[in-house]
C-alpha cells in the first residue's frame, strides 16, 4: 500500500470527525510516515510498519472528545445530523448510488448513507451549505494496494479477490441505481424538515434520484446521466430536472417560478404539475405525456415522438402555436389568450385537449344521453 493510499484508508475511517481534527490527525500519521522514509525505508515498508488502520482509528476515535453535530456510525454506515435552521444550501454529489430526497416531522437534516470498499465520501460545511460529496475510488488503486514488495501466489490471489470484489460492488450500485436489483441500503439519503427554509442541488452520474414530499423556500436543482429522476408532491421556487439517456417523472409538483424538465432519449410523464410562471418539458427520442398542467407559459418539445395529454383551463385561455412534422395535431393555433401553450414536435403526433373543456362535453353528453333515455321511455 502506498502512503497516498494508506492516509486515504485512515481518513475514511475517521469520517466521523470533525474536519479540522480529522486533518489534524492524518498530518500526524503522514509525518511518521515520510520521517520512516527519510530514515531509510522505503514507502511499501514505511506503511507495513504502521499500526493497522482499524487500530489506528480505534483508538483515536476513542480519544477524541464526542462533538455536537457530527456523524454518526453505524458499523459501515454513518448518519449526518445537522439543525436545518443553521442551513440555506443542501448538496449532493455523488456517482453509482441512488439518492433519494425524504422530509421528516423534525427540524433536522440528516443524509444516511453506507460506505463501501470502492467508496470516498467528503463532507464539507461552510458559509451556510452542507455538502456531500461522493466518488467510486479507481478500481486499479485496489489491484496497486494489494501488491505487497515480496510478490507471491498467495498476494496475487488476495489482490484477485479484491479487484472482484470492488466490480462487484461497483455492479451492485449501478444496477440498483437502475432499477434492476432493489437495495434501498445502498442509496444516500437526504431527508429535510417537510418545510425547509432554503435549497436543494443533487448532481448524480449514473443512477438515479428520487424526491419525495418536501417543500423548499428556495430552487430544488437535481441533474443526472444515465439515472431516472423522480419527483412526487415537491414545492419549491424553481425546480429544474436535468438527465440524459432516462426518463422524468412528475407528479403533484408546484413551483413558483420556472419549472423545467429536460432529458434527452427518455420520456417526460407530469401529471399535476403547475408553475406560476413557466414550464418547460423538452426531450429528443421520448414521449410527452400530461395530465392536468397549468402555467401562464408552457412549452413542450420532442422529436421521433409525441405528446398526449391535458391542460388545465379552456383553450379560450392560450394562444396556441403547434408544429408537426411527420404527424397530426388535435390543436389549432390561436392567437388570443392571455396564457402561451407551445408545441412541437416531429415524427410524432400532438394529440392534447383543455380539462375544463373535456369536463364539459362530458357533462353535455351525460345530459344528452339521460335525454335520450327518458324520450325513448315516453
Amino acid at each position: 500500500m502506498t502512503r497516498e493510499a494508506f492516509l486515504e484508508a485512515l481518513e475514511n475511517a475517521l469520517i466521523s470527525m470533525q474536519e479540522e481534527e480529522r486533518a489534524g490527525v492524518l498530518s500526524y500519521y503522514d509525518e511518521i510516515l515520510q520521517d520512516r522514509m527519510e530514515a531509510g525505508m522505503s514507502e511499501e515498508e514505511a506503511v507495513r510498519s504502521m499500526e493497522p488502520i482499524e487500530v489506528i482509528a480505534a483508538r483515536v476515535l476513542d480519544e477524541a472528545e464526542p462533538a455536537p453535530q457530527e456523524e454518526e456510525k453505524r458499523g459501515n454506515g454513518t448518519e449526518v445530523c445537522r439543525p436545518a435552521a443553521d442551513y440555506n444550501h443542501v448538496i449532493i454529489r455523488a456517482q453509482n448510488r441512488e439518492v433519494r430526497i425524504e422530509s421528516a416531522v423534525d427540524d433536522t437534516i440528516k443524509i444516511r448513507y453506507q460506505i463501501g470498499g470502492n467508496d470516498v465520501f467528503e463532507l464539507h460545511d461552510e458559509n451556510g451549505t452542507l455538502t456531500l460529496e461522493h466518488q467510486n475510488r479507481p478500481i486499479a488503486s485496489f489491484a496497486n494496494e494489494a501488491a505487497p514488495q515480496n510478490f507471491t501466489l498467495d498476494s496475487l490471489l488476495k489482490g484477485i479477490g479484491s479487484v472482484l470484489n470492488s466490480i462487484g460492488e461497483f455492479g451492485r450500485n449501478v444496477l440498483t441505481s437502475a432499477g434492476i436489483l432493489s437495495d434501498e441500503s445502498s442509496a444516500i439519503v437526504l431527508t429535510l424538515p417537510r418545510a425547509f427554509c432554503g435549497a436543494v442541488t443533487v448532481e448524480n452520474r449514473n443512477a438515479r434520484v428520487v424526491t419525495e414530499n418536501i417543500n423548499c423556500s428556495g430552487d430544488v436543482r437535481v441533474a443526472t446521466s444515465n439515472g431516472r429522476i423522480t419527483l412526487t408532491d415537491v414545492g419549491a421556487g424553481s425546480i429544474s430536472a436535468v438527465t440524459a439517456n432516462a426518463r422524468v417523472e412528475m407528479s403533484n409538483v408546484y413551483a413558483r417560478s420556472s419549472l423545467e424538465a429536460m432529458t434527452s432519449n427518455g420520456r417526460i410523464s407530469a401529471v399535476n404539475v403547475l408553475s406560476d410562471v413557466q414550464l418547460r418539458l423538452e426531450t429528443s427520442n421520448g414521449q410527452v405525456e400530461t395530465e392536468l398542467i397549468d402555467a401562464p407559459e408552457i412549452r413542450i418539445a420532442t422529436s421521433n415522438a409525441g405528446v398526449n395529454g391535458t391542460v388545465k383551463g379552456t383553450q379560450s385561455l392560450y394562444r396556441v402555436h403547434t408544429r408537426v412534422s411527420n404527424g397530426t395535431s388535435s390543436l389549432a393555433d390561436t392567437f388570443a389568450g392571455e396564457r402561451s401553450l407551445d408545441i412541437l414536435t416531429s415524427n410524432g403526433s400532438i394529440n392534447v385537449s383543455f380539462a375544463e373543456e373535456e369536463a364539459e362535453e362530458t357533462e353535455t353528453e351525460a345530459e344528452e344521453d339521460v335525454q335520450e333515455h327518458e324520450e325513448a321511455n315516453g
